[in-house]
């Protein structure tokens, strides 16, 4: 079964959200590596001293799911209901406070923090359009998907590729 949003005045597949999402959070990663390829140890994630098993399920299972109920699920159908202001206003502060949130967690480092921004402003983004368009369920469990395809892409690299 695929599931479509509407963009545009056009059926397009939640698939597309996927690819331009994990585009982005590829390129953020890149150029964050670059921007620090020298200070490696300020984008060092803590989970990395666990046993492989321990960061797959948390890291790419357990992670994503409360993340995105917590930052995008909650505190985004909070503030979409309950804030009366202008819709472009709204829309900054609807998708930038749950971004700001989810980087703030991610207290590994200052530049890991800085780094975390992108891909919170990628998700909250996805999960405000889905929610904009009356998609509540598929909002939260595209942007749950998307979150962890690309935790589990971030891991698997980590491990193959380390000098990257």
């Amino acid at each position: 079964m695929t599931y479509y949003f509407t963009l545009e005045n056009k059926k397009r597949p939640v698939l597309h959200y996927w690819a331009v999402g994990l585009a982005l959070f590829i390129w953020n990663g890149f150029v964050v590596g670059l921007c620090f390829k020298n200070y490696p140890e300020l984008l060092a994630n803590p989970i990395l001293n666990y046993p492989i098993s321990f960061q797959l399920f948390y890291g790419v299972l357990i992670g994503p799911v409360l993340e995105t109920l917590l930052f995008q699920a909650l505190i985004i159908n909070f503030l979409y209901k309950h804030l009366s202001m202008p819709e472009k206003v709204k829309r900054i502060v609807v998708i930038g406070v749950p971004a700001i949130l989810f980087a703030a967690i991610h207290y590994y480092s200052w530049a890991y923090q800085l780094a975390m921004l992108v891909p919170g402003i990628i998700l909250a983004y996805g999960y405000w359009f889905f929610l904009n368009a009356g998609k509540k369920r598929l909002a939260f469990w595209s942007v749950c998907v998307l979150h962890i395809i690309a935790n589990f892409l971030t891991l698997t690299l980590t491990y193959y590729y380390p000098s990257i």
